[in-house]
């Protein structure tokens, strides 16, 4: 029941404070697989983040390859136009022409100089490419053995956890069916809620100078020394005036 001075006594005083604390312990289990779903979320995009660097370095490859291709093919057409060149020289009459046909071979061989270096440098990154490749490959396949693992390990505790919750959450609902006051019920559970899983908290006592003081443990209000005399009543919650909480001793 209720009455001016912010108080509620109950029958029920010692079930309402055990729910509460199933809540308590309800909220910290939560926690956990939160945190444990959040490691979980962790590991997946480290190792998708491994994977799209091996992507990357693949790709990567390919148009080196693809570089690579295109250097050999100039420095094949570069040969060819050479050999053309030095046939044409054997039927070259005129010294002018022949002069002309010289400076286009040695224009074509500074040009296959130029792809054959290409080629030799295109060969030493596609060597460093593939040796990063390796080690990226080397790296994921490590990672995803841990990933199974902590995995594993993370879902087998993911499902105790979830386990408990449904005891603790059986538990609480036992305790409400042994509350016959259908509007107490309606009340904590909303209260409940209403705070975040915290709708019913012990006074907080300080010692200050050999007197004691308290104070909602919830929102730190001090309470008035009515509210004192009110919690100190047998079976008899507080109502904070501040957070509206029930407050025991």
């Amino acid at each position: 029941m209720y009455n001016i001075f912010m108080e509620l006594t109950t029958p029920y005083f010692a079930k309402i404070i055990e729910i509460q604390k199933i809540e308590n312990i309800i909220s910290e289990e939560n926690k956990k697989m939160k945190e444990l779903q959040e490691r979980e979320e962790e590991i997946n995009t480290e190792f998708n983040s491994i994977k799209e660097e091996l992507t990357k370095l693949q790709s990567d490859l390919r148009e080196l390859m693809v570089k690579k291709k295109d250097e050999e093919n100039k420095l094949q057409e570069i040969e060819e136009e050479i050999k053309k060149h030095q046939i044409e020289l054997n039927q070259i009459k005129k010294e002018e022409a022949y002069k002309a046909v010289i400076k286009e071979i040695e224009n074509a061989k500074i040009q296959k100089d130029e792809a054959e270096n290409n080629i030799i440098k295109l060969l030493y990154e596609i060597e460093n490419k593939n040796n990063e490749i390796l080690k990226v490959k080397n790296i994921l396949s490590e990672k995803e053995k841990i990933m199974i693992e902590n995995k594993k390990s993370i879902e087998e505790e993911i499902a105790k956890i979830k386990k408990r919750i449904d005891n603790l959450n059986e538990n609480k609902h036992n305790l409400f069916g042994e509350i016959s006051d259908e509007n107490l019920k309606k009340k904590i559970n909303s209260l409940i809620k209403d705070k975040g899983n915290i709708g019913i908290v012990k006074a907080r006592i300080i010692n200050n100078n050999s007197k004691e003081e308290y104070y909602c443990s919830a929102c730190n209000m001090k309470i008035t020394i009515m509210g004192v005399n009110i919690l100190k009543k047998t079976n008899t919650f507080f109502i904070c005036e501040n957070c509206s909480r029930l407050i025991y001793l």
